[in-house]
């Protein structure tokens, strides 16, 4: 069926934009989709709990825009919980057509971002829709469309366990070197021509996979049934979380490789901590977590699937 240019005019796209702490970042993700978008939106922005006024700084940046609404949380929620105070407000108040979950150091680059998001949906109904990214340095975000298994989970966790520990008892270098070799060796053969790289393919467009979280496009599918992303986990995982409700629910998500954003990632947690060494346990102590949550639920539902 022909899409009608007329027909995206009716629909509403809302960005939705978690801020915490790095103004300069969230300024020029709002620019870009200042620039980019052509068709009718919003932008909700909630600020996380920031530390250092930028959420008050935000509002009185946009004060006179009257498509961008800011959110003040009191506190930092995590990623899930304050992402989801958001898609709350805008399910409530905005009637979306579709939610565009970004994070702050997301960029749109694309000028018709929002028609092959819908030129998507008329064809495949998704749920929920994830881009090619972009990552600096012209590398493509190299994350998995499979699903982890149990056996898979486990290993993280506990590779990231030895992590923690490694650099509390300042090891963790070294550890990362033996870490490392493996793969320093591995990238010499498949520079000889002596092994086959297997990387996924992401020029391919595909469907029922998981999905990267710094960027995520929720249709009404998914919007009418739910209030937001699962709160198990307050930083990663979440997209593993994510497609396990979709198969719940019978629900599709899909990859678009002609759907491209840029990412400068990690931008936050760079600049909201000032040593490499609070950053790693920062991060690692709460991929931990995030960890043995989403071992908990394999377990749980490999036990249901034997009874």
């Amino acid at each position: 069926m022909e899409h009608k240019e007329n027909d995206l005019v009716k629909k509403r796209f809302v960005f939705l934009i978690l801020h915490y702490n790095t103004i300069e970042e969230t300024k020029k993700c709002v620019q870009s989709i200042f620039e980019r978008v052509k068709v009718n939106y919003d932008i909700v922005i909630v600020d996380n709990g920031s530390t250092n006024n930028t959420g008050e700084e935000l509002k009185e940046c946009y004060k006179d825009k009257s498509q961008i609404k800011i959110i003040i949380n009191e506190k930092g929620y995590g990623f899930s919980k304050g992402n989801n105070i958001g898609f709350k407000y805008i399910k409530e108040n905005l009637n979306p057509d579709y939610i565009i979950m970004i994070n702050s150091d997301i960029e749109i680059i694309l000028d018709n971002f929002c028609e092959i998001i819908d030129k998507e949906f008329q064809v495949s109904k998704f749920a929920v829709l994830g881009p090619r990214i972009l990552l600096p340095r012209n590398r493509i975000d190299d994350f998995k469309f499979e699903m982890i298994t149990l056996k898979e989970a486990k290993k993280e966790l506990t590779k990231k366990k030895i992590a923690y520990f490694a650099d509390k008892i300042y090891l963790y270098y070294l550890l990362k070197f033996f870490m490392v070799l493996p793969r320093a060796i591995k990238k010499i053969f498949f520079d000889l021509g002596l092994m086959e790289e297997k990387v996924d393919d992401k020029s391919k467009r595909r469907e029922m996979v998981a999905l990267q979280g710094s960027c995520l496009i929720f249709s009404k599918e998914y919007i009418e049934k739910f209030d937001g992303i699962d709160e198990k986990t307050d930083f990663y995982c979440e997209e593993y979380f994510l497609f396990l409700k979709l198969m719940d629910n019978n629900l599709l998500s899909v990859y678009n490789p002609y759907l491209i954003v840029y990412h400068n990632e990690n931008a936050t947690t760079n600049k909201t901590y000032s040593s490499k060494k609070k950053k790693r346990k920062f991060t690692l102590s709460n991929i931990i977590k995030s960890d043995k949550e989403l071992v908990n639920e394999l377990k749980m539902r490999e036990v249901n699937k034997i009874i």
